[in-house]
């Protein structure tokens, strides 16, 4: 169970930074605004993973 959850996060991760590249590539520059808001809810996801990851660890000692 619990490397089955730390893959999930992991894949949740990766396809996370992968959407970003992509949006990244594709943007003009007026979409600025969207981009400030993109990267506070991925550093909010970060955020949220490393709680979940330390309680995973946390738990299953």
């Amino acid at each position: 169970m619990k490397w089955f959850l730390k893959i999930g996060l992991y894949v949740v991760e990766v396809m996370t930074f992968g959407l970003l590249a992509l949006i990244l590539i594709q943007l003009p520059i007026d979409y600025f605004p969207m981009l400030i808001l993109l990267f506070s809810n991925l550093a909010f996801l970060l955020i949220i993973n490393q709680r979940v990851q330390s309680t995973i660890n946390n738990h299953y000692k």
